[in-house]
Order: C-alpha cells, then structure tokens, then sequence
C-alpha cells in the first residue's frame, strides 16, 4: 500500500482538476476565423484578446503553465464564454478581456459601467467586468469539482486608440 502525505495528496487534488479543465477545453474551444471586412466589435475584442494571449504566451515560456483561449462552459442559466484561464504553479487564473479606449468609470458592485470616450461626446455603458467574471470564476470552481481549487480573477483592459 502506499501511502502520500496530505501535501501530494492536494496536489494530486488540483493536478486531476487541471486535467479535467484541460481536457474540456479541448472538447469545448471553438475555433475563429478572420475575414477581410470593416472591423467589428467583436473584431476589436478579438485583437485585445489577441494582445492578451501574446502576454500569456511569454508567461508561459517564462513560468510554465496552460492557456486555454475562448472556452465555453455551463452555468445555471446556460453557458458562459470565458476568453483566457491561465493554468500554472502560482494557481488558477480565469481572465476577461475588454478592449476599450478612453476613460472607464464603475466600482466593484456596480451593474453597469461607463466608457467615456477621448472627447467626453461618447458614453457606453456594459456589463460590470468584474461581476460578469466571477460567473466564470464559478464556472470553472463547478467543473474542477475541486472544493479547496483557488480561482483568480482577472479583468484586463487592453485599450486601443481609433
């Protein structure tokens, strides 16, 4: 019989859920495609994505780890798409990229945020960053079945000037 102390045992705990959300993403990823026409949106976010997953890249070659990219997962009220979780020795980092230029105004709580452009002529509003994130967070806590898996969240603003 063997016997693991309670440290490799937690190891084993998070290798498995590591392994399980690999695997998903796998399963789960879809692919995108870029054709040539005037950028969109969804355009500009992909770019900031893009950004994004060059950094993680470099951290990557740097510390080691997984990149999962654009992974959809189940949540109560359906499915969830999350554009990054950053797999490594520090931890589990499920991060969510927005591509907005100008000023960003909104707190933690807040539903609703605030992109005032350059000039101040233009106000957006979107969902909070931050509480649209931690619906992924639980996503991914969910699917580990991992109960002590330790989920960060990061928003990352990768602003783009037009």
């Amino acid at each position: 019989m063997i016997y693991f102390d309670s440290s490799i045992g937690i190891l084993l705990s998070v290798l498995a859920g590591f392994f399980v959300l690999i695997l998903l993403a796998l399963i789960l990823s879809k692919s995108t495609s870029s054709v040539g026409h005037k950028e969109s949106s969804k355009d500009i976010g992909k770019m900031g994505e893009d950004d994004v997953e060059d950094m993680l890249i470099e951290m990557q070659q740097r510390f080691g780890g997984h990149i999962i990219r654009d992974i959809i997962l189940p949540v109560s009220k359906g499915t969830t798409q999350i554009d990054f979780i950053y797999l490594c020795k520090k931890g589990v980092y499920v991060i969510e990229v927005k591509n907005y230029s100008g000023r960003i105004h909104g707190h933690e709580f807040d539903n609703k945020w605030t992109q005032v452009l350059a000039d101040g002529s233009v106000k957006n509003t979107f969902y909070n960053p931050y509480k649209q994130n931690k619906t992924h967070v639980h996503a991914v806590e969910k699917i580990s079945g991992d109960k002590d898996l330790e989920v960060s969240p990061l928003v990352i603003f990768s602003f783009m000037v037009f």
